[in-house]
């Protein structure tokens, strides 16, 4: 019998000796239909039955994030295998996900951090204020 990450109630990867029934009966995403509800559970042990490198956890984000649609029916949520599908498709990341991605990169050469400009009415005004503290 095949383990199968699942999550504890810390969120912690634990491993469960049981794949669920539907999925023992047919063990193949292809055995199973494009708009066919699944648990979130059930969608790990379809298409990764090893954990790795989708979790149950991940799932869960995913649908957090808005990533994933979801019907959620007598508490518990369900998807479909072309919502897996498109969720795991490559598509153009937005220009935000564009800038943390490079921020979280490490810079060949480090340039010199700019120098702010201070607006020199600003400076008039900063140096105004500092006459006055000096008088008192």
């Amino acid at each position: 019998m095949t383990a199968l990450p699942s999550d504890d109630a810390s969120g912690a990867r634990v491993f469960a000796d049981a794949i669920p029934e539907r999925v023992r009966a047919r063990p193949c995403p292809s055995l199973w239909s494009d708009d066919e509800l699944l648990t979130l559970p059930e969608v790990v042990a379809l298409f990764w039955p090893d954990g790795a490198p989708i979790t149950l956890t991940t799932l869960r984000t995913a649908v957090k994030d808005g990533d994933l649609p979801i019907a959620k029916i007598a508490g518990k949520f369900f998807t479909t295998k072309a919502a897996i599908y498109r969720m795991t498709t490559p598509r153009p990341l937005a220009a935000a996900d564009i800038v943390a991605a490079a921020r979280a990169q490490p810079e060949l050469e480090q340039s010199p951090p700019p120098v702010p400009q201070i607006d020199p009415v600003l400076e008039r005004i900063r140096g105004r204020q500092e006459r006055v503290k000096s008088k008192r």
